[in-house]
């Protein structure tokens, strides 16, 4: 099997995000990834700088600066904590809880270039923060998902250790003369870009070999969505939709509002949200609404969320533009933290049907319901119904039909 090699996945004159292969160094030596990317950009005299560390043993993505003024703005905001990272790694043991924190203070044993977890403060002692989500288990091994809080050497690898979870592979933490390479990889980095400031959000996901493919979250064909920018233009990266909710990824969906004249009044559909939905279960929403898979545009995607949950194929023509909306949130579901970040076309398609005319999605929609519009507005913005309607784009719509 050939030897995995390093993937220049964004690249400007500022900065290179690539994947690691394990057992490449980070740093700037011989073979190093430095030396590694100046060939991919046939430069060999360019300049490449490591501004963060991978751990030889570990793969994923890392960005480098390609000048010292985007070294230095990096490099500030991993000080300050505003540079995102994030790891998935498969550890020994079932944890307590499916999400938690640890918190240790680490001493760093520069003869043995081992850390360990102390009990109290002291010379080269620092402390450590993680917070870890667990995805799946799969017997006696878990798939934990890991948000450095700082960023000390071996963090992740001594913190599981010392609290009983050694990552499967780390013969350095864990089981001595266990096969395999260490299962740690950096799936995800964000970041401000140094010289237009604009937030970067980048995902990569583990190989699939062992461990990794014991897990159906590695397996399953997930839906896979654009990351894009503030205006909802795709940035060239995507990501899966589970991973864009755990944290707040930027992705795209098309509203769809269904409305009709009764007897002088305006009416608007709503859907009442399947009681399985991984958010807001059984609230009521928007008529059709849904996230554009990656590659795709906003009214196809419309109109295919329209004919997949209520079984009405609508025209590109009679989609009405209302206006684009960016917003986010932060919630808890079926005990799980979900963080939505989204840009979102808005659409009006006015159609005169009753609701059992509907052929529904019974995954997604359990009923749908015409109320009058001024009636919807009024108890939206009361919050005196489940629902999960934001006031703003029932207003956007009565601006932009001037109902």
């Amino acid at each position: 099997m050939s030897e995995p090699k390093t993937t220049i996945i964004y690249q400007d004159k500022r900065v290179v995000v690539a994947v690691k292969p394990a057992g490449i160094c980070s740093t700037d030596e011989p073979g190093g990834m430095p030396d590694q990317i100046r060939a991919l950009l046939h430069s060999p005299q360019g300049c490449v700088r490591t501004v963060h560390r991978l751990d030889q043993v570990v793969g994923g993505l890392m960005v480098f600066a390609r000048s010292v003024y985007a070294s230095k703005v990096l490099s500030q905001q991993i000080r300050s904590n505003a540079f995102a990272k994030q790891y998935w790694a498969v550890v020994h043991g079932i944890l307590p809880e499916p999400n938690g924190r640890f918190e240790d203070l680490l001493y760093r044993d520069r003869k043995l270039r081992k850390t360990e977890v102390v009990s109290a403060p002291g010379e080269h002692v620092k402390h450590a923060v993680l917070d870890y989500q667990v995805l799946e288990t799969c017997g006696a091994f878990s798939l934990v998902e890991i948000t450095l809080q700082t960023g000390r050497t071996h963090q992740i690898r001594a913190q599981f250790s010392h609290h009983g979870h050694p990552l499967v592979g780390d013969r350095k933490y864990g089981v001595p003369d266990e096969p395999g390479p260490v299962a740690l990889w950096s799936c995800r980095i964000g970041f401000s870009h140094p010289e237009s400031n604009r937030w970067m959000d980048f995902v990569s996901l583990p190989p699939r070999i062992s461990p990794w493919t014991l897990f159906s979250s590695m397996n399953e064909d997930c839906e896979i969505l654009d990351i894009v920018d503030d205006s909802g233009q795709p940035t060239g990266q995507t990501v899966r939709r589970d991973m864009a909710h755990r944290n707040g990824i930027q992705h795209r969906t098309s509203h769809v509002w269904i409305l009709r004249k009764q007897q002088g009044s305006v009416q608007v559909l709503l859907q009442k949200r399947s009681d399985v939905k991984d958010s807001f279960p059984g609230c009521y929403d928007i008529s059709s609404a849904g996230h554009i898979p990656a590659g795709c545009e906003f009214v196809a995607s419309a109109i295919r969320e329209l004919e997949e949950e209520l079984g009405y194929h609508a025209e590109s023509e009679e989609l009405i533009l209302c206006g684009q909306r960016r917003f986010s949130f932060r919630e808890s579901f079926h005990g799980m933290p979900f963080f939505d970040k989204q840009v979102s076309n808005i659409y009006a398609l006015w159609l005169d049907r009753e609701p059992d005319q509907f052929h529904l999605q019974s995954s997604e929609v359990s009923e749908v319901r015409w109320f009058d519009f001024s009636r919807c507005l009024e108890m939206v913005r009361n919050n005196s119904f489940p629902h999960c309607i934001y006031t703003e784009e029932l207003e956007m719509l009565q601006k932009a039909l001037q109902i």
